[in-house]
């Protein structure tokens, strides 16, 4: 059977009393990082849902009352967007690495002074937080590929008798091992929500995402009119290739040019205008 923990680490001197203080320590940090994110991805909503209308014609760009009701309208939207896929991911067990913020150790002692274990996340900003934790070493296994080079055989053969012994068999992590849960996998920092417009991404930014988005999508169509059903994955390969291409250059900035005078520049004070109930 195939045994793959790319994840897996270790900590010498180490019992239950140190980890269970590593592991509150290391929460509070990785909350600090899981928030930052989650503000980040729900400010992009948020700046796509105004976006749309200001495109649309929609948008209010008068200051008052309409325009505060739209822009809570919008940052609420936003909001349920992000929670929903949230919840997405626990309910169906997918994934959305996009909204995906949640981190979780499994961890057993191996002998009086080590434990083993093995991290479970989506993000690498936090996997990286984790694997810089001091003590903390990398202790990962596999046999359906070689061997590293840089890991001599006598080390490669204790990880495999290591692993072994934690998981024989058909064994789960949560079967055999005490799972700690750091960031639940719906995580949305309510108490934060004044700080979105630090997040928010800059008019040359928002532009140059709608000019790539336009690019693609019509290169999209045309690569489709061209191949025979069932090429829909070769079609969007090659949009997204042209997209990146210097053939597409003068048009990406072309399209780049006319959404920076189509979008508005304000976001940031539409949001810190907002009276908090």
């Amino acid at each position: 059977m195939s045994t793959k923990i790319n994840t897996g680490f270790r900590i010498r001197g180490s019992n239950l009393l140190d980890m269970h203080q590593r592991v509150k320590q290391f929460r509070f940090h990785a909350h600090e990082i899981a928030t930052d994110k989650a503000l980040r991805m729900i400010a992009m909503l948020f700046s796509e849902f105004v976006d749309d209308a200001a495109i649309a014609g929609d948008l209010i760009r008068e200051t008052g009352d309409d325009q505060e009701y739209q822009v809570r309208s919008f940052r609420r939207r936003a909001i349920k967007s992000f929670m929903d896929r949230q919840k997405e991911i626990e309910v169906k067990q997918s994934r959305d690495p996009q909204v995906d913020v949640s981190f979780s150790i499994a961890f057993l002692p191996i002998s009086e002074t080590d434990i083993i274990g093995a991290f479970f996340c989506e993000d690498a900003d936090l996997a990286r937080l984790w694997m810089s934790v001091p003590g903390v070493e990398d202790y990962h296994y596999q046999n359906a590929t070689d061997r590293p080079k840089e890991i001599s055989e006598d080390e490669w053969e204790q990880r495999r008798l290591a692993w072994s012994h934690v998981l024989p068999g058909n064994a789960s992590f949560d079967s055999r091992m005490f799972i700690a849960e750091i960031v639940p996998v719906q995580f949305c920092p309510i108490h934060q929500f004044n700080r979105l417009h630090e997040f928010l991404p800059s008019l040359a930014m928002r532009a140059q995402m709608r000019a790539r988005n336009r690019v693609q999508e019509e290169a999209f169509e045309g690569y489709k009119e061209n191949l025979r059903e069932g090429h829909f994955l070769s079609a969007v390969v090659r949009s997204l290739d042209y997209a990146a291409s210097k053939e597409a250059k003068p048009m990406l900035e072309a399209y780049q040019a006319d959404y920076a005078t189509m979008l508005p520049n304000d976001l940031d004070l539409m949001l810190r205008n907002l009276k908090e109930a």
